[in-house]
């Protein structure tokens, strides 16, 4: 069992890597010894769905509910999947009745609150009001249950309500951020990455057009413009994916000193950045090899810009920009991984911002090909600014008049991109004003 267990944890690992071929050898070695357990099971969906077949995914999440029908985790994973392909209404009746299974399984109650609106007098808010007093609950499912709470108060408008239980649930993350650690990394990155150093290194990587990279704080609307460009069916959707900080962790590990990004860049011989392009390419040529563009919407890329632009000189970087208090605020009210620290204090989340943005001015000053996009101004006309974002990117019209599917969508933002475009997420941070001294202040440069 502890064996099996291990090999679940590393076909998850293999996914967030970005390993799916690995993760699906994994996991066919594991079902052929215990072809009946449902968390292999699971895991076999999960890798079905990271590939995209999500007709497979549900067959192997259909077994593994099955196998164990009061597992409530289990109908979590599958309604998980099953949102990231948009069947919203299913995916709510499994998240409630992985609530009737563990009515005290915050995760259920958070996952849900990302795809069901909240009217007043909603008996879920009741419900979860009185679980996070119960203090059985684990911190982790607090926290999950308090994301919930926020989220659902938010919809009936009650905001003061909302804001307490957003700022309970950051504070009991205990996560502490380091801002002089980012500082100095951006600093650096500035220094190294120069305009000289950039010029004469212009050329010296892979050729090719293809690769389009959306970069950007979380919740900055950049998941609406990825589904809006990959409608076209002759640009490919390559979702998040680590490939980019992979190579720089294989160029740090083969350094004579094991130096870190970006000490490494002035040693790295000029004929190298050719071979790190064709590895990033060949990686997606054969799954997609009919693309004539494919996006990788990593936000955190906007870090290794300049390497991008060196390694792949013909690249587009698209830089997704909202407000910034309703981003930073955004963030503060994402339930975001263990990467994102700093968004769980009004303070530091404003001064990451404001160290993003430094970095991407210098990238815009330093970088040809940088196509900034500012959400507020793309949701005012999103057909004709989608069409002149294709331009940019080198796509002069749509291939065909049709739209495709818009495939998976594996991120917090996946019912909210699919929903028709609203303007009230504009201006969102207004609500909470009397809350965000510190945030406000932390932007006072930036929003000034």
């Amino acid at each position: 069992m502890a064996v099996l267990k291990r090999a679940v944890k590393d076909i998850k690992l293999a996914l967030r890597q970005g390993e799916t071929t690995a993760a699906r050898n994994l996991a066919r070695q594991v079902l052929a010894l215990e072809p009946d357990n449902a968390a292999i099971q699971d895991a076999m969906a999960l890798v079905e769905a990271a590939s995209q077949n999500y007709a497979a995914a549900k067959v192997w999440h259909e077994k593994a509910t099955a196998a164990e029908p009061d597992n409530p985790f289990l109908k979590i994973s599958f309604a998980s999947t099953l949102t990231e392909c948009g069947e919203f209404a299913d995916a709510q009746a499994l998240y409630m009745a992985a609530i009737q299974n563990d009515p005290a399984n915050g995760m259920a109650y958070q996952r849900l609150a990302w795809i069901r609106k909240a009217a007043p007098g909603d008996p879920l808010i009741d419900m979860v009001e009185k679980l996070k007093t119960d203090n059985r609950l684990s911190t982790v499912m607090k926290i999950k249950a308090l994301f919930a709470l926020g989220k659902w108060y938010d919809d009936i408008g009650d905001y003061d309500k909302a804001f307490a239980n957003y700022k309970e649930a950051n504070e009991l993350t205990g996560w502490e951020f380091d801002m002089s650690q980012l500082s100095a990394q951006v600093s650096r990155i500035k220094s190294i990455w120069s305009e000289g150093f950039l010029r004469d290194r212009a050329g010296a990587g892979c050729a090719s057009a293809k690769p389009v990279f959306i970069v950007g704080m979380p919740r900055s609307g950049s998941t609406l413009l990825e589904k809006r460009l990959c409608e076209d069916p002759r640009i490919a959707s390559l979702g998040e994916r680590p490939d980019i900080v992979k190579i720089i962790f294989e160029v740090s590990a083969k350094h004579p000193r094991q130096a870190l990004y970006p000490e490494w860049a002035p040693d790295l011989p000029v004929e190298s950045f050719l071979n790190l392009g064709r590895q990033y390419l060949e990686q997606h040529k054969k799954l997609h090899s009919e693309a004539l563009r494919f996006v990788d919407k990593t936000l955190t890329n906007y870090l290794y810009a300049g390497f991008i632009r060196v390694i792949l000189p013909q690249a587009r970087i698209i830089e997704s920009r909202r407000n910034p208090l309703d981003t930073c605020l955004s963030c503060y009210f994402t339930d975001l991984n263990f990467g994102h620290q700093y968004k769980t204090n009004l303070r530091t989340v404003g001064l990451a911002y404001k160290q993003y943005d430094d970095l991407m001015e210098h990238w815009r000053n330093t970088l040809d090909h940088v196509i900034r996009v500012d959400y507020e101004k793309f949701i005012q006309d999103p057909d004709d600014n989608t069409l002149m974002l294709r331009n940019e990117i080198g796509l002069l019209e749509n291939a065909d008049g049709t739209t495709a599917d818009t495939g998976e969508i594996r991120t917090w933002s996946a019912f909210q991109a699919r929903q028709p475009i609203y303007q009230s997420s504009m201006g969102r941070w207004k609500n909470y004003e009397k809350h965000l001294g510190p945030l406000i202040e932390a932007l006072k440069d930036v929003i000034t």
